[in-house]
């Protein structure tokens, strides 16, 4: 397995189970299902702010396989909870301020937790606005020293 494949292995297992974790602690309405298909509610949606384009474009083919791999596997599995998952993938131009607009657009729509942004620079730009929310974020590539002394270690959830 090279190593991107396998960075993108790790980091949806540790959102799978950051995910599991948060929902399993929420309330989400009074259930139902949708006649058997989803006995579980709705689909668990989880947000992707991802550079399709930009300058991170490179890396985007093998985060998108990966993604499209964990929701097909996950759901085989019976999905999170007995919820079926869904990727919402969404363009963030590889720009902070935009990964932004992208991450308040996911997090309006209900999103449970969001993958990425890709860059340091749009992991801190959307911060704030994944703290208020209080859902978990994992980013597999954003790797700068700042976000370390930025970040307290436990964010309570």
């Amino acid at each position: 397995m090279t190593a991107r494949r396998s960075l993108v292995v790790v980091s949806l297992v540790a959102v799978s189970a950051a995910l599991v974790v948060d929902v399993s602690c929420k309330s989400y309405g009074t259930g139902g299902g949708d006649g058997g298909m989803n006995p579980g509610g709705p689909p668990l949606v989880i947000g992707a702010s991802i550079g399709e384009t930009g300058g991170l474009s490179g890396q985007v083919r093998a985060l998108k396989g990966g993604l499209a791999t964990a929701q097909l596997q996950l759901n085989a599995l019976g999905g999170i909870l007995n919820r079926q998952v869904e990727f919402k993938i969404v363009d963030d131009g590889s720009q902070p301020s935009l990964a932004t607009t992208v991450v308040k657009g996911l997090l309006s729509s209900k999103s449970a937790g969001i993958l990425g942004p890709g860059a340091s620079s749009e992991v801190q730009a959307v911060y704030p606005l994944i703290k208020a929310a209080s859902v978990p974020e994992v980013s597999a590539t954003a790797t700068s020293i700042l976000l370390a002394q930025g970040y307290p270690a436990k964010q309570g959830w």
